[in-house]
This record gives structure tokens, sequence and C-alpha cells, in this order.
């Protein structure tokens, strides 16, 4: 259980204002209100937060000391990628179809610090499937 509420907790502080959610408001703004595009973003990041979770299965079968070494670098680039922020570039998108914005959401979203501190905290609790579950919640 504590999986679950760190990683939805970390997702939603570290998700917030993140690249992924701009892009989304940015394109729904201009596009128009898209029902089916909040239903892109849901699954995108849910498929994002379960990758980032069945990744720490890896780290799982490394000796002690190495996987710690793992996870702390995985919280620094997280860190690092909290620090500093880059500005938006707005992606054109001239066709407005929904398998490009799902293409754009889950490419970014699998680069963030969120999904990397679902990664540290499903293998350092050892718990993958909650911390996927919180993280894919959190991300929603």
């Amino acid at each position: 259980m504590s999986a679950f509420l760190f990683a939805f907790l970390a997702v939603v502080l570290a998700g917030t204002g993140a690249r992924d959610q701009l892009t989304l408001a940015v394109l729904s703004e201009r596009q128009g209100a898209r029902p089916a595009a909040l239903v892109v973003a849901l699954a995108c990041a849910g498929v994002a937060a379960l990758v980032a979770a069945s990744a720490s299965l890896g780290a799982l079968s490394l000796p002690g000391g190495v996987r710690r070494t793992v996870l702390v670098l995985a919280i620094a680039l997280a860190g690092i990628e909290l620090l500093f922020t880059r500005a938006l570039k707005v992606p054109r998108e001239p066709t407005e179809s929904l398998a490009a914005l799902g293409i754009v959401l889950i490419a970014r979203q699998l680069t963030d610090a969120a999904r990397l501190l679902i990664f540290a905290l499903a293998a350092a609790t050892q718990a993958p499937l909650a911390a996927g579950m919180g993280g894919a919640v959190g991300g929603g």
C-alpha cells in the first residue's frame, strides 16, 4: 500500500505542470475540447507508469549495492530534469490526429521525472505493480 501511495504522491507533485500536461493544454486550446484527447492522455499516463514500474523488475535482480546505485541515479536524474526546465516548444499539429497526440504524450511521459520516480519507488519498495498503479492514478 505504501508503494501505491508514494508513487501516487510523487507523480502528482513531480508531474504538475509537466511538459505532457502543457502540451495537452495547448493542443486542446488550439483544437477545442475533445473528450477523446483526454482518453488518449489517460491511457498514455497509465501505459507510461506501468512501463516505468515494469522496468524496475530488472533492477530487482541486481545485487544490493548496485541496485542502490541505480536508484540513486534515477532519483538524481529526476531531480536534474525538474531543476532544469526547458521552454515548451508547442508542436505544430497539422493533422489533429489522436494517434499523433498519443505518440507525443507517451514520448514526453517516458522521459520525465515522474516516471523515473515511479521506477525508483517500484525498485526500492519491491512492489512494482502497486507503484505502477499508483503512478498511473497520479498521472491520470
